[in-house]
């Protein structure tokens, strides 16, 4: 991908991009610990997993293996894209138990540059993470979400789902060399978001890893 450093009478933008979980709020609210409560109970309801063997001692391998557990499940042959919206309506349940309004959250997307674009990036579901901004009172900071759905068989931190969601987000000027806001392929000649031109805010080593290799500027969110 091209540079979108603006040139001569254009303005430069950067994109702001955020991971959801453990990022715009802490993991020490008990929403993950809700989460994984749910998960390990909807291997043995509904995978069949028996209830003699852990099902926490399963996950936890296949998560690191293949980062996203409806993808590690969906590689064993133990549910299908025909069941995702159950998966992820079932284990993010009650999320409104956990998360409520940030107004210090809300202050600091607030103080970012309007003119540069914000958008979710996570390997959750695209509804589930609007619920969850909903509840932290800040979706109206973000022109998208992007989740599991968007990556398709992929998701963080491979290359593949960075690319696909850059791919997808509009590559737009605040003001042309005419004064008008544009689009930055027809002003610069250029298609796509440059890793030096975005920002990316996660809590995940591995993921800010990825990103850095994209030529991404990272932030860590540590708790």
């Amino acid at each position: 991908m091209a540079s979108v450093a603006a040139k001569q009478g254009s303005r430069p933008r950067w994109l702001y991009l955020f991971d959801l979980d453990g990022t715009l709020y802490s993991n020490e609210n008990g929403y993950r610990d809700n989460i994984l409560k749910n998960l390990w109970e909807y291997m043995h309801e509904h995978m069949g997993i028996p209830r003699s063997t852990p099902a926490k001692h399963i996950w936890r391998p296949l998560f690191d293996k293949y980062h996203q557990s409806f993808r590690a499940f969906k590689a064993q042959g133990w549910i299908d894209d025909s069941k995702s919206g159950h998966y992820w309506s079932y284990i993010r349940k009650d999320v409104d138990k956990f998360l409520v309004p940030d107004p210090d959250l809300d202050t600091f997307l607030e103080s970012l540059p309007k003119h540069c674009p914000k958008y979710i990036f996570t390997n959750a579901r695209e509804e589930q993470a609007r619920e969850a901004l909903a509840c932290l009172g800040v979706e109206r900071h973000f022109e998208g979400i992007f989740g599991s759905e968007h990556m398709g068989d992929h998701c963080k931190p491979e290359p593949e789902a960075f690319e696909k969601v850059l791919k997808a987000i509009p590559l737009t000027l605040v003001e042309g060399r005419d004064g008008r806001e544009g689009n930055a392929a027809e002003e610069t000649g250029q298609d796509g978001w440059a890793g030096e031109s975005i920002v990316l805010f996660e809590d995940s080593f591995k993921n800010l890893m990825a990103a850095k290799q994209l030529g991404m500027k990272t932030v860590l969110i540590c708790e």
